[in-house]
């Protein structure tokens, strides 16, 4: 069974949704455009989100890197900077690379 596209389905349905409950009798082609605008919309609200979350992980990335490179960190806490900087670059990458659903 192929994935299912769920941004396209959510916007299918609130566009199908929306028509019928305005007692709305559109043909096929208004349909596809309503529901193309709704996903339209759908993934570039969600790719704008994904990009200001990826640039709070570069943020954090960076705060910590530069803990780690203070002279007067200590020891343990150097090693614990450098993971979570590391840490927050693996989710900055995961973030703006997922692809799920046509988003």
């Amino acid at each position: 069974m192929p994935p299912v596209d769920s941004s396209r389905l959510v916007a299918e349905v609130v566009g199908n949704r929306f028509l019928r409950d305005n007692h709305l009798d559109v043909d096929d082609t208004v349909r596809r455009d309503l529901s193309s605008r709704i996903h339209e919309a759908l993934v570039t609200a969600a790719l704008t989100e994904r990009k200001a979350c990826g640039e709070v992980c570069a943020s954090r990335s960076q705060l910590w890197q530069s803990t780690s490179e203070a002279n007067d960190t200590a020891s343990l806490l150097r090693t614990e900077a450098r993971c979570r900087a590391n840490e927050a670059l693996v989710l900055m990458d995961e973030i703006l690379s997922r692809h799920e659903g046509g988003i």
